[in-house]
C-alpha cells in the first residue's frame, strides 16, 4: 500500500505546487515500467503470452486485431518482458497526458483523480489491453471535439481493436451532440439509480441468448458470466451509484453541461443500470473517466464551486485509501492479487 500513498502525495504536491504535468508523467511512467510483471491480476499472462506462447499471440489477432500486431510490432524490437511492460506503459500514459493536455484545465489534478479512480494502479498496472482502447479513445474525443469527426471515429474502431468493449459506447458519442433538457438527466440518473440499486438487470442473460458462433461474443459471454456470483451487494451496489450520481448534479447546477459531461452522464446511468452486474465498470469506464478533466472544471467556477469541487475530491481520497485497504487484504485471496511490486 505504500507505494500507493506516495503516488497520491507525489501527484497532491505537483497540484498544490503548479509544477510542469510533463515531470508527473514521467515518474508515473517510470513506476509503471519498473512494476514486476507480477503486479495486478492479468499482467502476467499478458508477459508470458508476449514473451513464449507466440500461437496464443497469432490468435489474438483474429479477435482484437489491434493488440495482436501491437504486440508482434514491439516484439520485433524486443520480446523481453521488461520492454513489454516499458513499452505498454508508454503506450498507455503518453497518448493519456496528449488527452489531458488538450481538455483539462489542471493536467496535475486530473493525474491525482485518474489514481485516486483506481483506474492507474489496476487498467495502467494490469489490465493491458483495455488500458491502451482508453487512452486511444480519450485522444480520438479530442478530434471530434475539434469536428474532425473522420479522424475521430477511425480512433475509436482501432482502439475497439485491442478491447472490444469500446463498441458499446459508440452510440453514445453521437447522443451527446444532442442539447438534451436537464430534467431528462435527472429522471434518467434517478431510474437508473433505482434499477441499479435493485441489482436485477443481469447482462448473463442478454449474452446467454445471443446464439452467435463468434469468437467475439464467445469471450464476452464468459467476462459477464465467470464472476457472476462476485456482483456487488446493496451496499456496494450504493457505493457504485451514490458518488458519481451527485458529481452528475453537482455539474448540472452549475451549468456544465458541454459534450464531455453528456459523455460522462451517459456513462453514470448506464453504469447505474448496472450497478449489481460484475465488472459493469469496464464497459462504461471509457465515459465515467471523463470526470477527471469534469471536476478540475468546477474550480474555475466561483468559490462554492471550488469548495464542493474539493469535499468530492477528499471523499475520493478516503474512499480510495478504503478500498485499497480492502483489495489489499481481500482480493489477494479472491482474485490472486498482487499489489504494486518493484521489478524482480
Amino acid at each position: 500500500m505504500l507505494i500507493y500513498i506516495v503516488v497520491l502525495l507525489l501527484l497532491i504536491f505537483f497540484t498544490k505546487k503548479k509544477l510542469p504535468p510533463i515531470y508527473a508523467v514521467i515518474i508515473l511512467i517510470l513506476l509503471a515500467a519498473l512494476r514486476s510483471a507480477e503486479t495486478g491480476i492479468d499482467l502476467w499472462h499478458y508477459v508470458e503470452v508476449f514473451t513464449g506462447f507466440r500461437e496464443v499471440l497469432l490468435s489474438k489477432v483474429e479477435r482484437e486485431q489491434g493488440y495482436g500486431i501491437y504486440s508482434i510490432l514491439i516484439g520485433l524490437i524486443n520480446n523481453s518482458s521488461r520492454w513489454f511492460i516499458i513499452a505498454t506503459s508508454l503506450t498507455i500514459l503518453f497518448p493519456l497526458y496528449f488527452f489531458l493536455r488538450k481538455s483539462s484545465s489542471d493536467i496535475n489534478l486530473s493525474l491525482l483523480l485518474f489514481y485516486l479512480l483506481d483506474i492507474g494502479f489496476v487498467f495502467t498496472l494490469s489490465g493491458i489491453r483495455q488500458s491502451i482502447a482508453l487512452s486511444l479513445f480519450l485522444v480520438s474525443l479530442i478530434f471530434i471535439v475539434e469536428k474532425k469527426y473522420l479522424y475521430g471515429m477511425l480512433l475509436i474502431f482501432v482502439a475497439a481493436t485491442f478491447h472490444n468493449t469500446v463498441i458499446f459506447v459508440i452510440p453514445f458519442v453521437f447522443l451527446s451532440y444532442y442539447n438534451w433538457q436537464k430534467y431528462i438527466y435527472v429522471v434518467l440518473l434517478i431510474f437508473s439509480g433505482l434499477i441499479g440499486l435493485s441489482g436485477i438487470l443481469s447482462l448473463q442473460d442478454i449474452f446467454e441468448n445471443i446464439n452467435i458462433d463468434n469468437s467475439v461474443i464467445i469471450a464476452y459471454k464468459f467476462y459477464v458470466g465467470y464472476a457472476v456470483d462476485q456482483g456487488a451487494n446493496l451496499i456496494g451496489r450504493t457505493m457504485i451509484i451514490i458518488p458519481n450520481s451527485i458529481l452528475v448534479l453537482l455539474l448540472l447546477k452549475n451549468n456544465n453541461t458541454n459534450f464531455y459531461f453528456k459523455l460522462f452522464c451517459f456513462g453514470v446511468i448506464l453504469t447505474n443500470l448496472g450497478a449489481g452486474i460484475p465488472m459493469i465498470f469496464r464497459y462504461f469506464s471509457y465515459l465515467t473517466i471523463l470526470q477527471i478533466i469534469l471536476i478540475p472544471q468546477m474550480q474555475l467556477y466561483d468559490k462554492k464551486t471550488k469548495t464542493q469541487s474539493y469535499f468530492y475530491i477528499t471523499f475520493l481520497v478516503l474512499y480510495f485509501l478504503l478500498y485499497v485497504l480492502y483489495r489489499n487484504y481481500t482480493l489477494q485471496i479472491v482474485n490472486n492479487f498482487v499489489p504494486y511490486r518493484f521489478l524482480n
